[in-house]
């Protein structure tokens, strides 16, 4: 279990979040942004929607 206790994403630069939340789908996106307010704010960042896929999304509106 110790392993796991020194693994903390806080420590990690917004732009490695943002490169590994573009893997998300659309809808993982949305729930990552409910983990916390760091996450919220990366979720709505514009650097990463360039990264996104959208193309199944066309015609949808989300609210985030």
């Amino acid at each position: 279990m110790d392993e796991f206790s020194a693994c903390n994403l806080d420590y990690l630069p917004e732009n490695i979040l943002i490169d590994v939340l573009s893997y998300l789908s659309v809808r993982e996106l949305v729930r990552a942004g409910r983990v916390c307010k760091r996450w919220k704010r990366l979720v709505k960042d514009q650097r990463l929607w360039r990264l996104v896929d959208l193309t199944a999304w066309k015609g949808v509106r989300m609210l985030l």
